[in-house]
């Protein structure tokens, strides 16, 4: 009976250490859950912001693409009116020396007649 007893006590004392083991296993992996929740939390939190900057680093660009788009057509708009303002001034001085050459001819031409 006396070795029995032992055995049993020494069962009992193996069952309660894995009893322990077994809690201290479960209080691990709890842990280990809620810091892999945590950790899910902030990696998707990180996305998140991510995916925000992004959107609004494209939407900056592209607000800035629009603007230089349109200073460039403001510029190019700017530029084929002083082409036509050069080409019209242009146009009336031809024009005056074309008079001016005409009515030299016409001179010439009624002197002769003279």
């Amino acid at each position: 009976w006396e070795e029995a007893g032992r055995r049993m006590g020494r069962a009992e004392g193996r069952i309660d250490a894995l009893e322990g083991h077994w809690r201290e296993a479960k209080d691990t992996a709890r842990a280990l859950q809620e810091q892999l929740k945590a950790l899910e939390e902030v990696v998707t939190k990180g996305f998140a912001e991510e995916r925000k900057r992004t959107a609004d680093d494209a939407s900056s660009l592209e607000m800035r693409a629009v603007q230089r788009l349109e200073a460039h057509r403001k510029e190019h708009k700017r530029l084929v009116e002083e082409v036509r303002e050069t080409f019209a001034h242009k146009d009336v001085q031809l024009q005056k020396e074309l008079d001016r050459a005409n009515d030299v001819i016409m001179d010439k031409i009624m002197r002769k007649e003279e």
